[in-house]
């Protein structure tokens, strides 16, 4: 109903100042034209007159009797343009009039139904907000779910996220049934992408899944070989090793191993399908224990599990979480999950000393380098700074590269994102990260330091100032190539905490 609303307005403003202006005015020009040829006509016409009277052609009376007759011409045309340009006037009144009716019907329309709804929604939003419950939530799900029935403009998007929140509050049927219209009004559109399509019909699969309590049917099977049939590219091949893996651990065999189920939990926790993934990487977590030939892929388990609570805790670390973390130290207390949900827990408890035991190991180990986030670094470093450590990591920076919405669409042809310093003029890297594009989000935070140096002798610490500068990669090397998406150099002092670049030009 907004939508109508705005096209009405739209209307008022393009009657109002171009079209019945023009309406007005276009017959007033075109009689002034036409007239302006009358009198033209009449005054050659009196030349010839003049000049016929001049070579004795008439006499006096003959060339007063022609005058006359081409005056009362140009009078007469004259009163009958006046009646033509009152006729079209009272005619294209019409189509006016008949405008302003059709904006009257649909503000009134909107006022009827699409306001109401408009308005109950915001009413129970604020009633949501102020006094959270299940019934305030499900009031507003289901108001939201009538205002998107009743606007046939509604996009996909509007309706898909209306599908998260039902599956966030259980209602898989209502859940389900968005879902399948989001995917029916994308694939609507002549250019949708197909990728996203096979998103769509996934999620149509997901809550059909969620409604048989995780157990596959004929209906979930079809939905998720439509989704792959819509799906390319990297999407596919994921799409291909969840099917695999799916009927793997449901093929109704009684030898299903903790690895198996673990490949399943983990390929939906990577797509974010945390509700889903969790009964799997528990599920994994026990039956690897219990056959104890892996106990760091049981500690990687009950880690992932730990993290999947987490999140769905609004990030608190309650008796579960920790009963998880517990069994993942038991497992084996190295692994890098372990100890950056330990470090995290710690932090919140204001244990430094255990925060430091635990991240300094994840901070020195270039492996783990890609994975730490801004949130991680900033509180690493409060950390040294209550403990009174010195940084431990030479020539440690953070860097946050963003990019210009123009350049997003070529960006995601690339290869790799390159982030780089080098010496101030210089050419060779003093620090380099190299990304692949298909696990960049903009804007990203990384991390450079000494680990990063391509030579133990050109390090960031070994410098008093150096160049930072984001580039993505179209080929896939590291060398600069004419039309890449690069940022502009930056020159920074050493021992500079954290800077940001934006990625904004092409490569000359």
């Amino acid at each position: 109903m907004i939508m109508f609303l705005i096209i009405s307005i739209l209307m008022v403003v393009a009657i109002v100042f171009v079209f019945y202006p023009f309406v007005v005015k276009m017959p007033d020009v075109q009689i002034d034209e036409h007239l302006a040829q009358n009198v033209q006509a009449h005054e050659q016409r009196l030349k010839q007159i003049q000049m016929q009277l001049d070579g004795g052609l008439l006499d006096e009376k003959e060339a007063d009797s022609q005058r006359t007759q081409s005056a009362r011409q140009l009078l007469k045309d004259e009163a009958q343009s006046k009646r033509v340009n009152t006729e079209i006037k009272s005619y294209m009144n019409v189509p006016v009039v008949m405008s302003v009716v059709l904006i009257c019907v649909s503000i009134f329309l909107y006022m009827q139904k699409g306001y109401q709804l408009d308005l109950k929604v915001a009413q129970l939003q604020t009633e949501y907000d102020a006094y959270p419950s299940k019934e305030a939530l499900d009031n507003l799900l289901a108001t939201k779910a009538k205002l998107i029935e009743s606007n046939p403009g509604v996009s996909a998007i509007q309706i898909h996220e209306l599908g998260l929140q039902q599956m966030q509050e259980g209602l898989f049927v209502e859940a389900k049934h968005s879902f399948e219209k989001a995917f029916q009004t994308y694939v609507s559109h002549p250019d949708y992408v197909n990728d996203e399509a096979a998103y769509l019909k996934a999620r149509i699969a997901h809550a059909a899944l969620m409604l048989n309590q995780y157990k596959p049917t004929n209906e979930v099977n079809e939905l998720l070989a439509e989704s792959l049939a819509y799906a390319q590219s990297n999407l596919a091949s994921q799409l291909n090793q969840f099917i695999d893996a799916y009927k793997k651990v449901h093929n109704n065999s009684e030898m299903v191993f903790g690895l198996d189920v673990m490949r399943l939990g983990a390929l939906l926790y990577e797509f974010g399908e945390y509700q889903l993934a969790k009964p799997y990487i528990l599920q994994a977590a026990n039956l690897t224990q219990e056959e104890g030939t892996n106990p760091p892929l049981a500690a990687r388990a009950f880690a992932i599990a730990a993290q999947i609570t987490v999140n769905l805790n609004g990030n608190l670390f309650d008796k579960e979480v920790m009963g998880y973390l517990n069994s993942a130290v038991q497992n084996d207390p190295s692994d890098y999950l372990v100890l950056q949900l330990t470090g995290e827990f710690a932090y919140n408890e204001k244990q430094y000393d255990m925060v430091y035991q635990t991240w300094s190991i994840l901070f020195n180990d270039p492996n783990y380098a890609q994975s730490i986030s801004s949130d991680m670094f900033d509180k690493y470093q409060i950390t040294l700074e209550k403990l009174g450590v010195e940084n431990d990591v030479k020539g440690l920076i953070k860097v946050t590269v963003d990019i210009d919405e123009s350049l997003k669409a070529l960006s995601q042809t690339g290869q790799y994102l390159f982030v780089l310093a080098r010496p101030v003029g210089g050419r060779m890297p003093l620090a380099v990260k190299k990304i692949p594009m298909s696990e960049v989000s903009f804007p990203l935070t990384i991390t450079l330091s000494d680990r990063d140096a391509m030579t133990p002798q050109m390090t960031l610490s070994s410098q008093d100032a150096f160049e930072i500068v984001a580039r993505v990669s179209l080929s896939g090397i590291a060398n600069a190539a004419s039309g890449e998406p690069e940022s502009e150099v930056l020159n920074v002092d050493n021992g500079t905490a954290d800077v940001s670049v934006i990625i904004n030009s092409l490569h000359p």
